[in-house]
């Protein structure tokens, strides 16, 4: 890869599901094939009754270390076999809008992979 070129990045919004268990392995899968890299977005929606930043903060982190820990379980090996890592990254609020957000600010993101 040359100087001025930039390697492909795959976005991945994770959650819970099967469905995108299956999107991360394919991203992860593509950015191996391309020597590419992976973000995985976590979005924790907004609490009602969260009133201490102490408390989003520890909420925030806790989603975190899920999502690190999903992808760990999900594409670990894939991962460490291509020499990539995935940054993780845990948005707040409404997941389509931060989403829409996320994508809006980072010009670098090249492909949005979703489960179907």
């Amino acid at each position: 890869m040359g100087a001025d070129e930039q390697k492909r990045i795959y976005l991945v919004v994770i959650d819970d599901s099967a469905e995108a268990r299956v999107a991360l392995r394919f991203a992860a899968r593509r950015a191996a094939k391309t020597g590419g890299g992976i973000e995985v977005l976590g979005i924790v929606e907004a609490q009602d009754f969260v009133q201490f930043g102490g408390v989003q903060a520890a909420i925030e982190e806790e989603q975190r270390l899920r999502i690190a820990g999903v992808v760990s379980s999900a594409v670990g090996e894939i991962l460490d076999e291509a020499g990539i890592e995935a940054t993780i990254i845990v948005q707040h609020g409404e997941p389509v809008k931060a989403v829409r957000e996320y994508i809006g600010e980072r010009t670098e993101v090249d492909a949005l992979v979703l489960g179907a």
